[in-house]
C-alpha cells in the first residue's frame, strides 16, 4: 500500500495548456494553415504585399497542386565571324547539374523568364550573354572571338511527340531544333541580329 501511495505521488501530473501554448497555436493557424489552405484552394496569394520569402513558404507547401502543361529547354548559340551560328554546349559552360538533366544555366534562364521584371530581365540576359562571349574566348584561345551570342528556348506541350521521348529524358540537341520553334530571349550585341 505504501508503494502504491509513493508511486502515485511521484507520477507526473498531466500537463495543462498555458496561455503561451494557446498563443502559439493561434499564430500557427492564422499565419501558416489559413494562408496555406487559401493558396491550395484558390492558387492565389492571400496577401501579395507579403515579403517574397513568406509567399515562397506558402508556395513550397503547395507543390504539385496543378499539372504542368508545358516545359522548356534553354539553349545558347554563338555567331562565328563567318556568319554561322554554332551551339554553345552546356557541358562547357554550365557543367553543374543540380537536378537531373537541368544545368544551372537552365535554372537561371528559366527563373529569369518567369520571375523578373522586363527591365531586370533584359539586364540579366545581357550580362549572361557577355559572360558567354568571355567564356568562349577563355575556352578557345586560338579561335577568333564570337561576334554575338543568342539565347533562346523551345517550349513543348506535355503529351506531344517531342515531349514523350522514350527512355532517359534529355533535351533535344540544339542542331535539331527547327528555327520556327526557337523563341529568342536575346541576341547580344543587338546589332548582330
Amino acid at each position: 500500500m505504501a508503494d502504491d501511495q509513493q508511486r502515485s505521488e511521484g507520477a507526473e501530473r498531466p500537463r495543462v495548456a498555458r496561455p503561451r501554448d494557446y498563443l502559439l497555436f493561434t499564430l500557427v493557424v492564422l499565419f501558416w494553415l489559413i494562408p496555406l489552405a487559401h493558396k491550395g484552394v484558390t492558387h492565389q496569394d492571400i496577401a501579395p504585399s507579403l515579403p517574397r520569402y513568406v509567399r515562397y513558404l506558402h508556395n513550397a507547401s503547395c507543390l504539385f497542386t496543378k499539372r504542368v502543361g508545358r516545359f522548356s529547354d534553354y539553349y545558347a548559340e554563338g555567331l562565328r565571324p563567318d556568319g554561322q551560328w554554332v551551339p554553345l554546349r552546356d557541358a562547357d559552360y554550365s557543367p553543374l547539374h543540380p537536378s537531373g538533366y537541368r544545368s544551372r544555366m537552365d535554372w537561371i534562364l528559366g527563373y529569369n523568364r518567369a520571375y523578373n521584371t522586363p527591365r531586370r530581365r533584359q539586364a540579366q540576359l545581357e550580362e549572361i550573354s557577355r559572360w558567354y562571349l568571355e567564356r568562349y574566348s577563355d575556352l578557345h584561345p586560338g579561335a577568333p572571338p564570337l561576334e554575338a551570342v543568342r539565347l533562346f528556348y523551345v517550349s513543348y506541350a506535355v503529351g506531344t511527340e517531342r515531349a514523350g521521348s522514350e527512355g532517359h529524358w534529355a533535351p533535344v540537341p540544339c542542331e535539331d531544333v527547327p528555327s520556327a520553334d526557337k523563341k529568342i530571349l536575346i541576341t547580344y550585341p543587338p546589332e548582330a541580329s
